[in-house]
């Protein structure tokens, strides 16, 4: 589901490719630089806006070094992995700034170690099924780019009404869907590799 939404997006900011960097790789530093900023940007509850902005500019370092690494031609399997290993980062630092943004309580901190958990089992359930010869790519509802629009959304509603219940209640939701959707690829992957 979400290639179609990435690929859309790809599409509609592919005009902005040759005023991008031609190195991708100092972009997908850049978006984790972003990334990071949003644990400290959280502690200013008092401005919550600032962490969907955050999100929101993360999201677009994610795009972009793609669109720079095939405008530029310099598509390559170092800078794959490279984006990769950070975007597991940057998912965790975002995932831990919603909890610092909802004050820390125990309920939060369970939410956000269990999301941070489901995302990476989510990521980890994909590289490894291809490492093996799988197709996983729109395999499971709740991929890395729902993942950004899903805390995107829930950071944006909370800096509206500034009520902790949106925060409590939207991390359980997440946590919940990233688990669920780690164990729908590790399903398919498993009955896929049977069958081989």
């Amino acid at each position: 589901m979400i290639g179609r939404v990435k690929e859309a997006l790809e599409h509609a900011l592919v005009r902005i490719a040759p005023a991008l960097p031609r190195n991708p790789n100092l972009l997908t530093v850049m978006g984790l630089v972003v990334s990071l900023a949003a644990i400290p940007a959280a502690l200013i509850r008092q401005y919550p806006v600032l962490l969907p902005i955050i999100v929101l500019v993360s999201g677009f370092f994610d795009v972009a070094d793609g669109l720079s690494a095939r405008f530029n031609n310099r598509v390559s399997n170092s800078g794959a992995f490279l984006d990769s290993a950070l975007d597991r980062f940057e998912d965790s630092a975002i995932i831990i700034a919603v909890a610092v943004l909802g004050g820390l309580s125990d309920v939060l901190l369970i939410e956000a170690y269990v999301a941070v958990v489901g995302s990476l089992l989510t990521s980890y359930m994909r590289a490894r099924a291809e490492s093996l010869g799988l197709r996983m790519l729109g395999v499971g509802f709740f991929e890395r780019p729902e993942r950004l629009i899903y805390i995107f959304t829930l950071t944006l509603i909370y800096a509206l009404v500034r009520r902790i219940e949106i925060l409590t209640y939207g991390m359980g939701l997440f946590a919940l869907i990233t688990l669920v959707t780690a164990v729908q690829r590790t399903v398919v992957a498993y009955r896929l590799l049977k069958n081989h």
